[in-house]
């Protein structure tokens, strides 16, 4: 429900569309404004510092990596790819 957009030439998305999508769960510290990122043995957290509509938007590829994920630029079409 919240669109992506290009900041510092990266592809902001919104967190937990992408991680549920992989399968990962997501939690979020109202306190200390942190998301951490679970899956399997994979754990990982990072500061939600840009917000949209109520939504944290994370950089696609930090969060695909992460998670085993390559990502594919195609850059004639604008379109990325998330392989697994």
């Amino acid at each position: 429900d919240v669109a992506p957009i290009i900041k510092e030439d990266k592809t902001m998305v919104p967190l937990r569309y992408i991680a549920e999508t992989m399968n990962a769960e997501v939690k979020f510290n109202h306190l200390t404004k942190t998301v951490t990122i679970e899956k399997g043995n994979k754990k990982f957290s990072l500061k939600a510092d840009t917000i949209s509509n109520g939504r944290t938007l994370v950089p696609l590829r930090y969060i695909a990596e992460n998670l085993d994920c390559n990502v594919i630029w195609i850059a004639d079409s604008k379109d990325i790819i998330i392989v697994k």
